[in-house]
Formats: structure tokens, C-alpha cells, sequence
């Protein structure tokens, strides 16, 4: 539920009467820079960091407890020489995507 924005409640019923349920609830979280500042490449120089997503999600399951954990989002255009993407081609059997996104969860440092 964590990795998807389209699934906030999952429900599990059996003739009628709720066995397990779960609910995502989120709220953004600011980023230290804004998106248009962001533009930065990776160490290696492959990868050009467009944006950066940080979202707190909270998971409360009915009776039984709730857990907070943050969730980052990184938005990447991949920045690859030609002799390289063939050389990854022969090995993959098919070419890199040109944009890739990297997702993050982790528990936040201080602990709810």
C-alpha cells in the first residue's frame, strides 16, 4: 500500500464481518529545497535527479495498532553514454527506460 497512491483501505470480509482492516492515511512533507532547485546529478553522473517527493504515511490497522513511516519519491532522467547503453543492451536484451523512479520507506527517527 505503501508504494501505490491509488489504494488507501484494504478490506478483508468474510460473510459480512470485517477480519482485517488496514488504512493508509498521508500527509507531505516539506522538502529542504523546492522541486525546480532540485535538478542535481548522482555521483557517477548517470543519473539527473528531477524531483523529490517526501510523504509521511501512517498505516492504522482496525483494533490492533497503527505505524508511521516516511516515504521519499525521487523522480531521475538516466544520463548514459551510447557505447555503454549498447554495451547494457547486449547483456539486458533491451534498452534502459530514459526516466526511472526510485522509492524509499523507512521509519522516521523519532518513533510515534
Amino acid at each position: 500500500m505503501s508504494f501505490t497512491k491509488y489504494i488507501n483501505e484494504l478490506v478483508l470480509k468474510i460473510n459480512q464481518k470485517i477480519i482485517f482492516k488496514v488504512t493508509k492515511t498521508k500527509k507531505s512533507i516539506p522538502s529542504t529545497k523546492s522541486n525546480s532547485q532540485f535538478k542535481k546529478n548522482s555521483i557517477h553522473n548517470m543519473l539527473r535527479l528531477d524531483s523529490l517527493i517526501q510523504t509521511e504515511q501512517t498505516f492504522s490497522i482496525e483494533h490492533v495498532l497503527s505505524i508511521t513511516l516516511n516515504h521519499i519519491s525521487v523522480d531521475a532522467t538516466l544520463i548514459i553514454d551510447e557505447t555503454y547503453h549498447n554495451h547494457i543492451r547486449r547483456i539486458l536484451k533491451k534498452s534502459l527506460p530514459p526516466n526511472v523512479q526510485i522509492q524509499l520507506l523507512y521509519a522516521p527517527n523519532q518513533v510515534k
